[in-house]
């Protein structure tokens, strides 16, 4: 499977889990958002929480 494939596969499943929101519960739709808070934030790749203040 190639990158486009597979980056295809993945908005695919993104796009079925968006269509799914109107009925999860509160802790599948605050999971997802949080999840898509941190993949849509490529500036910060890791959670601000986890970085040591510089010097």
């Amino acid at each position: 499977m190639d990158a486009k494939q597979e980056f295809a596969g993945i908005l695919q499943r993104v796009w079925s889990k968006l269509l799914s929101l109107p009925q999860a519960t509160p802790l599948e739709s605050g999971a997802f958002s949080i999840l898509v808070l941190f993949i849509g934030n490529p500036s910060h790749p890791v959670p601000f929480w986890s970085v040591t203040p510089p010097p």
